[in-house]
């Protein structure tokens, strides 16, 4: 059932590849290849490698070797895509022309000039906010938040603006790339290294990586810089840049390689970085058997902080609910609830169900399309591709590191939408009034 669900999910995946080359978009597409890749792709893993090890993963182990289970995963997750593919889109797509056209291209040059001004800015934001950390000397010293290098309160807080503006410099780097004319040249990478170098620098984790690797793809098939064969080949370069620099960071940050910990040990990491298989099996698991496994104490526990909790500090809410990565950590090592030091991966899917149990499965891909739908309503290239990036994101991690993202996505779709109402209802109106008057227009 493994290799049917792989190669059901990678025709789906194959299908929103083919429709972006022919020039249809809606923001749901890139989060379908991506539930390819971090659902689906474990699968033939566990075919080919066979399954982790999941040392001090008793939890994880239980789950994913529950037969029932892994029924219950293959069809939920085949059925997401369908479920996405009704619901997710708007009846008109956009056209990849159109969609990184963040100013008209009519437009005067100045006006053009302007937005790439802006979206400089943008991409320059971490070094900025750099300059007003308590203490901006930690920074020199790579992943200063992995490292543990803050002492205060202050110093972890701000790093939150520091990680918030990385990910926005990487859609400022998408609009200041989709603002130029004619064809790329090694010039415009070379002028713009320093400062993604910086923003990757300064967050210090591999997402942001992750994030400018697919931006720079999505940039290139979008535009139409990568064609047939040249997107088969930059996917796979960006695999392994990303492969090359995981290693290197767990090595470097983590101390773990291949010397030190085994490659079962290397096997068991990259599985639980790069699959979300293991998460959602363990929240179907506990379902399936509470008395064994329960990932949270009480329903709707982390949704609290989605809606205002994580603004009150934890001195002032003793009870204050714990980020699920926490929750999803004392699930899988099948250890009492606490505050550990890390986290583990995981996603809405995972979230939604450990939150609101069999409804969980509607929730999960309901808010996903819920976003993207919304998002494309607005016809605003900006706001459709901020919308694919939250997609993106809620798709492998879990909403409270990009929160602000996700207020920022909320004022300007609300905005937007009540924009096109008012707009369509001045016109209905002023049809309406020349229905009525036809005397009136012909005198």
């Amino acid at each position: 059932m493994n290799i049917i669900t792989f190669l059901w999910l990678f025709g789906w995946a194959l299908r929103v590849v083919v429709l972006l080359l022919r020039g249809q978009y809606h923001s749901i597409f890139p989060p379908i290849v991506i539930h390819w890749l971090f659902c689906g792709l474990p699968l033939l893993f566990e075919v080919l490698v066979g399954p982790p090890a999941y040392v001090f993963r008793d939890g994880f182990k239980a789950a994913t070797s529950d037969a029932t289970t892994n029924i219950i995963y293959c069809i939920y997750v085949s059925l997401v895509p369908i479920f996405w593919w009704f619901l997710a889109r708007t009846k008109a797509s956009y056209h990849t022309k159109n969609i990184l056209n963040f100013i008209p291209q009519n437009s005067n040059k100045s006006l053009r000039k302007l937005g790439i001004m802006f979206c400089f800015f943008i991409i320059a934001l971490p070094v900025i906010f750099c300059f007003f950390s308590p203490r901006p000397e930690l920074y020199f010293s790579y992943a200063a938040s992995a490292q543990k290098l803050f002492e205060s309160d202050a110093e972890r807080n701000f790093h939150r603006f520091i990680g918030l503006s990385s990910s926005l410099s990487a859609l400022g780097f998408a609009g200041f790339l989709a603002l130029r004319k004619g064809r790329l040249n090694p010039s415009v990478f070379l002028f713009l290294s320093p400062f993604i170098f910086s923003a990757i620098w300064l967050n210090g984790k591999r997402n942001i990586v992750a994030v400018y690797l697919v931006t720079i793809l999505f940039v290139g098939i979008v535009k139409r810089y990568l064609k047939g064969r040249q997107i088969i080949a930059m996917f796979l370069i960006a695999t392994i840049i990303m492969s090359v620099f995981s290693y290197n960071y767990k090595s470097a940050i983590r101390g773990k390689d291949l010397e030190s910990v085994g490659q079962a040990a290397l096997y068991q990491d990259f599985r639980e970085d790069y699959g979300r298989d293991d998460v959602i099996k363990t929240a179907i698991f506990a379902e399936l058997n509470p008395e064994t496994l329960n990932v949270l104490e009480h329903r709707g526990q982390t949704f609290l902080l989605y809606v205002g909790g994580f603004l009150v500090p934890r001195s002032m809410w003793e009870n204050k609910p714990l980020p699920f990565p926490r929750y999803m950590v004392s699930a899988a090592r099948l250890k009492p609830i606490k505050l550990w030091p890390y986290g583990i991966t995981t996603s809405i899917l995972a979230e939604s169900i450990a939150n609101f149990s069999w409804i969980g499965f509607l929730v999960g891909p309901m808010i996903l399309a819920l976003v993207c739908r919304l998002g494309d309503s607005t016809d605003n290239a900006f706001i459709v591709v901020l919308t694919t990036l939250l997609a993106c994101l809620l798709n492998v991690l879990h909403p409270l590191p990009y929160i602000p993202l996700l207020a920022l996505w909320f004022t300007l779709t609300s905005i937007k939408i009540r924009a096109k109402r008012k707009y369509k209802r001045r016109l209905k109106r002023y049809y309406s009034w020349l229905s009525k008057s036809p005397t009136n227009l012909s005198n």
